[in-house]
């Protein structure tokens, strides 16, 4: 790809533009996804998929845009490549912290629906525990942050539709309240453990 279309998709991913994010996913998803399936270990591989991670680091990623300064494509690699690390590193100090036994867990058989592919209780338990947390971190945000987080993150909207069913000022205003909210809900989920 050339640096001046890579610039300028990074820029229009900044400023909102859904399509332009969308092609940045595109565009380093494979190189992605082998660097994170390289990086989990196989005591994690029961519990951590490489596709949670890649959604979590592209998730990151498009949030923490505002802050890059572009300096060609290696440099932009790399940084997806630290932020991808970093989620590895989060998810094992999650699962070691909680003194999860993953290397007892057998999955077998083929069919989703095999008992063996269903989480096990006490993943199952897990999920729920931090279903509930996170719930109670988007409830104690301000109520304009927490409406910003509900419609780009529950509902599916873009910034920018956000930006108009809200009466802001457009895209980046959405964006900015957003990451604003993250920072808030991080600190709420850090406090509860």
């Amino acid at each position: 790809m050339e640096n001046g279309h890579l610039a300028e998709l990074i820029d229009r991913a900044r400023n909102g533009d859904e399509e332009a994010a969308q092609a940045l996913v595109r565009r380093y998803e494979a190189q992605l996804r082998a660097a994170i399936r390289a990086g989990i270990g196989r005591d994690l591989r029961p519990r951590l998929s490489a596709s949670d991670v890649f959604q979590a680091t592209m998730f990151t990623a498009l949030m923490e845009l505002e802050n890059f300064e572009y300096h060609g494509e290696a440099a932009f690699t790399s940084w997806l490549n630290t932020i991808a690390e970093r989620q590895l590193l989060m998810a094992a100090r999650y699962h070691s912290a909680r003194k999860r036994d993953v290397s007892r867990e057998q999955f077998a058989g083929t069919s989703p629906v095999h008992p063996a592919n269903q989480p096990s209780p006490s993943a199952a338990a897990v999920q729920g525990e931090m279903t509930t947390r996170i719930r109670n971190a988007v409830v104690s945000l301000p109520s304009l942050e927490r409406r910003v987080v509900e419609l780009h993150s529950f509902e599916g909207h873009s910034f920018a539709k956000v930006a108009a069913e809200l009466s802001l000022s457009g895209p980046a205003r959405a964006r900015y309240l957003f990451q604003r909210a993250l920072k808030l809900m991080g600190r709420v989920l850090d406090d509860l453990g």
